[in-house]
């Protein structure tokens, strides 16, 4: 038995320790060649294709989005570890009293999959908000600096400051939200338990017919392997929302990254000839706030 404990927790620091290391660097190898494969298709499109996009979207397709991707995949491997500790203090458990311990795996797993079921959808939903807030506060940033002086020749400064405080503004709200939900979880867990624990104390007490003497070293035991297997399961609950919501960065950097099919290639393209002619355009990034009207214009 205390062999075995050694063996698991020996195992546990070592497995930190490398994982820590690896998934660092697997992490931010998986970056950088995301952000290469991303740039490349950019370099390969037609350039009617690029400017037909916002050019604050690409960009922050190409800079956050890897990273925030690539921290998923990190925290998604120290995950893994903490899963195996878990798997390691429940064997033990099992070994000291294998049908208390499976009334109360029984009992945990069922709670643990409805928290899982439920905060599944909610995590995806703020993922999906977090990167459309994401890149249309990085599309308006980009188009401010760009356009900084004609914005200071119509005096328009203040509407591209709202347009941004109230992104900003949103994406505060819901990250705050998100990290008191995503916390929930961790207390949960505390409560669950303490109550199986407390649970697989009536069960050996009055179902095995043992004295309280006789079991006070294994409630002392389960306790302290309780408090371990705490720590690991709020660990995985937090996590595995934090994981599901880069869910959607994580599809749009593959999707960015992925190889595009008959690409026209950048050398072979031609800048436009021609005029430039504006007949009747009007621009707004939001309804029923046109920052231009009816413009016409011609460049020879």
């Amino acid at each position: 038995m205390l062999l075995l404990l050694f063996l698991a927790f020996l195992l546990k620091a070592v497995t930190m320790i490398s994982i820590q290391g690896l998934s660092t660097h697997f992490s931010l190898s998986l970056r950088e060649n995301w952000v290469r494969l991303i740039l490349e298709n950019y370099l390969a499109d037609d350039l009617q294709s690029l400017r037909m996009q916002k050019q604050g979207v690409l960009i922050n397709n190409l800079v956050s989005e890897p990273i925030a991707s690539s921290k998923a995949i990190s925290q998604f491997l120290r995950l893994i570890s903490r899963l195996i500790t878990a798997a390691v203090l429940i064997g033990t458990m099992f070994i000291v009293n294998w049908r208390g311990t499976f009334v109360v795996c029984l009992i945990g797993s069922a709670a643990l999959l409805l928290t899982w079921r439920a905060s599944h959808r909610y995590s995806q939903v703020y993922g999906a908000r977090r990167l459309r807030l994401s890149q249309e506060t990085s599309a308006i940033a980009a188009e401010t600096i760009v356009g900084a002086k004609e914005i200071k020749v119509f005096d328009i400064g203040d509407t591209f400051l709202g347009w941004i405080d109230r992104r900003t503004h949103e994406f505060t709200r819901i990250g705050s939200v998100f990290s008191v939900i995503q916390n929930l979880p961790t207390y949960a867990a505390e409560l669950l338990v303490v109550s199986l624990i407390t649970l697989l104390f009536f069960f050996i007490r009055y179902y095995t017919e043992t004295s309280i003497e006789e079991i006070l070293p294994m409630v002392g035991f389960y306790m302290l392997a309780g408090y371990r297997l705490y720590g690991h399961i709020s660990f995985v609950l937090t996590q595995s929302m934090k994981i599901r919501s880069f869910r959607p960065a994580l599809d749009t950097v593959l999707e960015a990254a992925r190889p595009h099919s008959n690409p026209a290639r950048a050398e072979g393209q031609r800048a436009p000839s021609g005029d430039v002619v504006l007949d009747d355009v009007t621009f707004q990034y939001e309804e029923g706030r046109p920052v231009f009207e009816h413009l016409r214009l011609h460049i020879p």
